[in-house]
């Protein structure tokens, strides 16, 4: 029909069963935004006591050794160890390994000699997480159990390869100084403070002294009486100790040298005293009767840093007892260099330092995040007030990101950092939502003086269904990951949940708190014309 011939009827609207929700949504929050100062003291003093609760009780790991395929092992024979005798013990090694970790074994890779003929490393692979009978933690602690069954290393050291980029170890302090009495004492002190916390092992030092040494010196006038040349004592001590060139045969395209060694290969002293010359008259003579043997300590290495020497104490941190931070700041509190020691100095490396640089990091990109959006509302809004509305349900999620992680036992991350900085986009675009909506009915009022509960009420129950919609979406995205349903990712499970559990929290700061800022803010501005009128 033409439009003036049609007839309306009206609209009959069809109940849902949302529409009850509404209902009493409408009504709580009714009585909620008259007590709209006391919810806003009640939010703020739950967020510090949260803050609280979180910086004395929950642990913080940047890389939580969750998850892990892989497990490092360390031995270390006693300085001038032949290659052969570190390999022999590598093989005791390798059968431990076998033994302890099982089916659960995947390879090992034994590197004997690179760089020492004492040292030698391991490389234990283990089967994917999900179908490993034990976890890597569990695997770790039963090897350093029965690492003392290896009776003939000197150390022997078993460690975790944490996921994110290379670390070194979870605690290195690097004590600088150029005086050397101080930082030897020091050092010595550290090394005592880190011995005895709790949580704390596989404690190293850069300074340990090297390789000792035996000195062998001649008595020359004995040796003009047994007319024995220097030279033939010199000959005999090189052959026995690295072996003397005796000829070349040629195999093939290539020459093969032949080399002579004599004696047991372990360079004893009581070796060496049984060693025999030739003198002029050919009799043998023990180098016993014109010489006496010392042993002296080797030399440790000589570390700098800037200039100045160094000396660097570091150590494993087990996450279920301690963490980085707490045993950086009890060791540096108990050490107290100020008052003991005035000339060394400080530098944190390792894991404490990839810590540092890492919570650096976020915090200045959630601060141009927090700034970029501000501007952003700023534009939209014409107001400089609206815009910390809409970001004020952002630290009040964190309330749920903090009790989440507490009460699932997990470890508060680097993960789990960014997973809150995700969480930020959500969060502002809800409470954009509602503040846009708010805005909106305040100009169609007259009088917002007498209304302001009014539209401020109908605008929150207008947006509860798109705000509770677009969190409930959201959760049934990231729960599954949070919970390790259908799989699970060690990486990205700590930013599911406190994305998950953070917007959920943030949900009701958007449909309670919000509305309550918004009044108070109504409330201000008001005050303030009014303010104006009577000056």
């Amino acid at each position: 029909l033409p439009a003036h011939l049609a007839s309306s009827h009206e609209k009959i609207k069809s109940s849902h069963w949302f529409d009850a929700v509404e209902v009493w949504f409408e009504d709580f929050l009714s009585a909620v935004l008259k007590w709209r100062y006391m919810v806003v003291i009640v939010f703020a003093l739950m967020l510090a006591a949260s803050l609280y609760f979180a910086k004395t009780n929950m642990k913080f790991v940047l890389f939580p050794a969750i998850g892990v395929d892989t497990i490092s092992a360390r031995l270390q024979m006693p300085a001038g160890s032949s290659l052969g005798y570190t390999e022999s013990v590598s093989e005791q090694i390798e059968t431990l390994i076998s033994e302890v970790v099982g089916e659960d074994l995947e390879s090992i890779t034994s590197n004997v000699g690179k760089y020492f003929t004492h040292v030698a490393r391991f490389t234990i692979e283990l089967s994917p997480s999900s179908e490993r009978v034990q976890t890597s933690k569990a695997l770790l602690k039963q090897l350093k159990a029965r690492a003392g069954e290896i009776t003939a290393a000197e150390k022997l050291k078993f460690s975790i390869r944490r996921p994110g980029p290379p670390q070194g170890e979870d605690v290195e302090i690097n004590l600088v100084g150029s005086d050397h009495v101080q930082r030897q004492v020091a050092a010595d002190q550290l090394e005592e403070i880190l011995s005895s916390i709790d949580g704390l092992d596989n404690i190293n030092r850069d300074d340990e002294p090297g390789k000792a040494r035996i000195e062998v010196v001649l008595d020359f006038e004995k040796m003009a009486r047994l007319e024995i040349d220097f030279s033939v004592v010199s000959q005999y001590l090189k052959t026995a100790f690295t072996g003397i060139d005796v000829t070349d045969m040629r195999d093939g395209q290539n020459d093969v040298n032949f080399r002579i060694y004599f004696g047991d290969g372990l360079h004893s002293q009581a070796f060496i005293q049984s060693l025999k010359v030739n003198n002029r008259k050919g009799h043998l003579v023990p180098i016993s009767q014109f010489s006496s043997i010392r042993q002296i300590e080797g030399e440790p290495d000589f570390n700098h840093f800037n200039g100045q020497r160094s000396t660097l104490v570091s150590g494993s941190v087990d996450d279920e007892i301690t963490t980085v931070s707490r045993v950086m700041d009890e060791a540096l509190e108990r050490l107290d260099l100020t008052s003991n020691f005035p000339n060394i100095r400080v530098i944190k490396e390792g894991g404490a330092k990839e810590t540092m640089q890492s919570m650096d990091s976020f915090k200045r990109a959630f601060v141009m995040a927090i700034f970029g959006i501000f501007l952003l509302l700023v534009l939209l809004f014409n107001s400089y007030t609206q815009p910390l509305l809409v970001l004020s349900a952002i630290p009040f999620s964190v309330i749920g990101v903090i009790w989440a992680f507490f009460l699932h036992g997990e470890t508060l991350s680097f993960f789990a950092i960014l997973g809150t900085l995700a969480l930020v986009g959500v969060i502002v675009n809800d409470s954009l939502v509602l503040v846009s909506h708010l805005n909106y009915l305040k100009a169609k009022v007259v009088d917002t003086t007498a209304s302001a509960h009014g539209f401020v009420i109908k605008g929150a129950k207008d947006r509860l269904r798109a705000v509770v919609l677009t969190t409930l979406t959201t959760l049934a995205g990231v729960i599954p990951l949070a919970y390790g349903i259908g799989g699970t990712d060690y990486i990205l499970q700590p930013m599911a949940l406190s994305l998950g559990y953070g917007l959920l929290f943030g949900t009701v700061m958007t449909l309670v708190l919000l509305p309550c800022l918004y009044l108070i803010n109504h409330d201000f501005v008001g005050w303030v014309k009014r303010l104006g009128k009577t000056t």
